[in-house]
């Protein structure tokens, strides 16, 4: 029988715990630091929850396009589609576009 040390295979999360753990932490997620936002400016758990639904809803119909990718006619074409195929109330477009606006201007 051969004494020769053998290495031993590392388990598969081996490798995702040491990013984990490492110093180099990876910034928060676009969600993450939204939620982040509403909870510095002290806003209501109901009212992160609506924005981050929406904003969530705005980035799939868009394919999961990042927001930086899309401008005001992305903007448009979803509260159109709001409006138009989903025959939501005025008052659900403006909370829709009201958590649109707090993604895009983050010092108002």
């Amino acid at each position: 029988m051969n004494n020769s040390r053998k290495s031993r295979a590392k388990p598969k999360y081996y490798e995702e715990r040491k990013a984990f753990y490492s110093s180099d932490t990876k910034q928060p997620k676009l969600l993450d630091q939204v939620r982040n936002r509403i909870r510095c400016k002290h806003y209501s758990i109901r009212t992160e929850q609506a924005y981050i639904e929406w904003i969530r809803k705005f980035i799939f119909y868009h394919g999961k396009l990042y927001p930086a990718e899309m401008g005001e006619n992305e903007i448009s074409d979803f509260l159109t589609y709001l409006a138009v195929k989903r025959r939501v109330a005025a008052s659900t477009q403006n909370q829709a576009l009201s958590a649109i606006v707090f993604l895009y201007f983050p010092f108002n």
